[in-house]
């Protein structure tokens, strides 16, 4: 089974994360995303793909 994640920035731009996460407490460099109530919430994919919506 495969991790992952897809998110999006108000300004369109998407990625898709693959998983394994690396976990931190406080924001990481690079491409992260933050999950509320957890000890440590921000996540790290271990590879990120640029994806973009079809027109």
């Amino acid at each position: 089974m495969m991790d992952l994640v897809i998110f999006r920035l108000p300004d369109g731009r998407a990625w898709m994360g693959e998983g394994p996460f690396a976990e931190a407490a406080e924001p990481p460099e690079g491409v992260a995303f933050y999950i509320n109530d957890f000890p440590k919430p921000w996540k790290t994919p271990a590879r990120v793909v640029s994806v973009s919506q079809a027109h």
